[in-house]
């Protein structure tokens, strides 16, 4: 099958609290596993990245409600592309709190050809192997430390 994968970066029109972005989530989600999209969020309450995958149909509605909200400014779609892995299959929608640093160097890395990298087995882009190393380390520090924790899946 063949899904799509689609990433963007955005700037909240005022600070989320930790409590507005866990309703958001949670709304986001219940609708996400409606349609088949899972993926990760990656914050810091007032810059967001996102990477979103599933099927085409339904990762095009996710971003038209995504880019309809009206607390996203500045939104950037940074990766938008056809693929045949899903790199977060076992996250129902993962939500990280993300350093503003690696937020900037995420939105700035490269994101174009990366699916067709990763499908060949060969090492991921920049973007990718930099939001997939952060993911899989803050998972592990979660699962070693076995208390609350910014991870969320």
């Amino acid at each position: 099958m063949t899904w799509l994968a689609l990433a963007y970066s955005s700037t909240a029109t005022q600070p989320m609290s930790a409590v507005e972005i866990g309703q958001l989530l949670l709304k986001a989600r219940m609708f996400n596993a409606s349609v088949g999209v899972s993926g990760v969020l990656l914050h810091d309450s007032r810059q967001f990245l996102q990477y979103l995958e599933g099927p085409p149909d339904a990762v095009e509605r996710v971003w038209q409600r995504v880019s309809a909200s009206p607390r996203h400014q500045q939104l950037t779609v940074l990766m938008r592309e056809p693929t045949e892995t899903r790199l977060f299959a076992d996250w129902q929608m993962g939500c990280l709190e993300a350093p503003a640093s690696l937020l900037q160097r995420l939105a700035n890395e490269q994101w174009r050809i990366a699916m067709a990298v990763a499908e060949r087995r060969q090492p991921l882009s920049p973007a990718l192997a930099l939001l997939r190393q952060f993911a899989q380390g803050v998972q592990r520090e979660a699962l070693g430390k076995n208390s609350g924790s910014p991870l969320i899946l």
